[in-house]
């Protein structure tokens, strides 16, 4: 209902309105029933998470204004982008006064931009979120050397390098995909032999001789991805997964959307798991995967050389883009 009530003040286009549904329901009373336990004692309710980050904002929470109703818009800080974000879970949504709870965290970002704005007068700086996910980045990856828009660590050794796209892979972040069928169980375990006769990416290896081939962790889990889908869809009517066809030639931006060749041209960028990534809608074929920490998301050159540079391109659009896709968790 809250998530509803933000969408209508923001006069958000129904067809456009993404809700988010908690999946641990089980916390939650019964309808009709107080929100008391069995000894009496009343249920506290759960703690209210932030409106940007989605974290827990605990004692700290500061409301921010998306809109200013009475006073001067000019002096009183406030962000119209808040009104295009999406309301993660836990989150309360736009309240009648357009305000919603910032940790103090992206409290202090926003501060950072209003000052900004006051010195510049720049209306970007408060409408755009690419300005506040920039000026996010650049505030929490400064001074972290593994940080969420940092470059890898280049270490000398033999590098090892992802069959489908070419990008190097450091230590740790190699994963294997096979060829054959890997075990006892046949054909019922991911396999791809298309990458028999699927050329590889320069200085990548051929698959070794139990039939495993390494990739990056976008392309491991979108091969994952489109082999779970061929196994969906032939439920009913089951096909030969020795015949069946992958889309790995091209990929699509995350940040421009735009289709882009694979091979030396996907790149994997770090981000912030912020709701703007996480329950936003997404284009089709686009890459991104999430383990928990941060997000892994592909980018064409031009958009990850911009975000590893410590700014930040989100298009508008975005928001209301192709229906929402899955986002694979991390498994090796």
């Amino acid at each position: 209902m809250q998530q509803w009530q933000s969408f209508e003040l923001a006069n958000v286009p129904v067809l456009q309105r993404l809700y988010v549904v908690p999946l641990n329901t089980g916390a939650m009373p019964a309808k009709g029933r107080r929100g008391l336990k069995e000894d009496g004692v009343g249920v506290l309710p759960a703690p209210e998470a932030c409106y940007l980050c989605g974290e827990e904002c605990g004692k700290e929470a500061r409301p921010v204004a998306a809109k200013i109703t009475n006073g001067n818009a000019k002096s009183t800080m406030h962000f119209p982008f808040l009104s295009l974000l999406p309301c993660p879970p836990s989150a309360k949504g736009l309240n009648k006064h357009w305000e919603v709870s910032s940790c103090r965290k992206c409290f202090g970002v926003l501060q950072d931009l209003w000052a900004m704005y006051r010195a510049c007068h720049n209306e970007e700086l408060i409408t755009s979120v690419q300005s506040f996910l920039g000026r996010y980045h650049q505030v929490f990856s400064a001074g972290d050397p593994g940080g969420l828009a940092s470059h890898p660590t280049i270490k000398p050794g033999p590098i090892s390098v992802c069959y489908i796209c070419g990008a190097e892979l450091g230590a740790g972040k190699e994963f294997q995909l096979n060829v054959n069928p890997p075990g006892r169980f046949g054909e019922k375990e991911p396999f791809f032999p298309f990458l028999t006769v699927y050329p590889p990416a320069p200085r990548a290896r051929p698959a070794d001789s139990t039939g495993l081939v390494a990739t990056c962790v976008l392309c491991y889990h979108d091969l994952l991805g489109q082999w779970l889908q061929h196994e969906g869809r032939n439920s009913h009517h089951p096909s030969s997964a020795w015949s069946r066809q992958y889309k790995v030639e091209t990929f699509v931006c995350f940040f421009c959307r735009q289709e882009k060749k694979r091979c030396l041209g996907l790149k994997a960028v770090q981000v912030a798991r912020l709701p703007i990534f996480l329950y936003t809608l997404r284009v089709a074929n686009s890459l991104l995967v999430d383990d928990g920490k941060q997000l892994t998301i592909g980018a064409c050159a031009e958009c990850g050389a911009v975000v590893l540079a410590g700014k930040s391109i989100t298009p508008p659009e975005l928001l209301a883009a192709a229906p929402s896709a899955h986002i694979p968790k991390v498994r090796r």
